[in-house]
């Protein structure tokens, strides 16, 4: 897993942060990234807020920059998890960390994760999912307005993992 590619040091970066959209492939690319870690000398971190957020509270977010910024002894290092993107700069923090992510359609997204909650996967079957032994279909849902699930209001979700509490997202 060796890079045979030559990258020069100014595209080098200390930190990378993967700020995984949820149902968009996130658990096969991570996996990915931490053989490439173990093959390649760095650090991959998860980075739990305890649950998906599209957006950070702003004591939450200068708490991130800090300690990614002051976590200099173990660069380079790729942070991943379910959070929104933070602008560094806001914070004064020096370090300019690479973005990364992966998109999905967005009615794809919303019809994975709907079921997810219903019926998890095969990774941890045995986790029971907050909508558990509701057989409620997607169709059904958006037809009697049923749920937030499968409303508008969720089918855009991805946006702020792109641009975060900026005024222009929300």
């Amino acid at each position: 897993l060796k890079s045979s590619f030559y990258l020069p040091k100014r595209a080098f970066h200390k930190v990378i942060i993967y700020n995984r959209i949820p149902k968009t492939a996130g658990t096969t690319i991570v996996s990915f990234f931490y053989q490439l870690a173990m093959a390649n000398q760095f650090n991959a971190v998860l980075v739990n807020f305890s649950r998906i957020h599209n957006v950070l509270a702003l004591h939450d977010e200068a708490n991130f920059v800090y300690n990614v910024s002051d976590w200099i002894s173990v660069q380079p290092i790729l942070f991943h998890g379910h959070f929104p993107y933070i602008e560094f700069a806001k914070f004064g923090s020096n370090t300019r960390p690479l973005w990364i992510n992966v998109i999905r359609d967005p009615l794809e997204r919303q019809v994975s994760y709907y079921y997810f909650i219903r019926f998890g996967d095969n990774l941890r079957p045995h986790v029971t999912r907050s909508r558990q032994g509701d057989s409620t279909t997607f169709d059904e849902c958006v037809a009697k307005e049923l749920s937030r699930d499968c409303s508008n209001e969720t089918l855009w979700m991805q946006i702020p993992y792109f641009c975060g509490n900026a005024q222009h997202c929300t």
